[in-house]
């Protein structure tokens, strides 16, 4: 007896929010080049609430860096401001 597969080869369900969406729908991980678990929207949505979280350390972490690394952090906005004048 010869079963029928639901399983299409160009979808996956995302685990955290349970919706077939397709494959570019899903970032690829590099470490084993398998598509994630959770969809890119998902992973958005988690990644926005985490920075929301945590605001307040990432901006204490930023300023102590600029503040340990003053000429650098300088150089790097010389260089940018340099390589885009022709832009602005």
């Amino acid at each position: 007896m010869i079963l029928k597969s639901t399983f299409n080869m160009n979808t996956k369900t995302c685990k955290t929010c349970h919706i077939e969406k397709p494959l570019d729908c899903f970032d690829i991980r590099y470490d084993n080049h398998n598509h994630r678990h959770s969809c890119i929207d998902c992973r958005d949505i988690k990644a926005k609430q985490w920075y929301l979280e945590n605001i307040k350390e990432i901006h204490k972490k930023s300023a102590k860096y600029r503040s340990e690394n003053r000429e650098k952090v300088r150089e790097s906005y010389r260089n940018y401001y340099q390589d885009r004048k022709s832009v602005v």
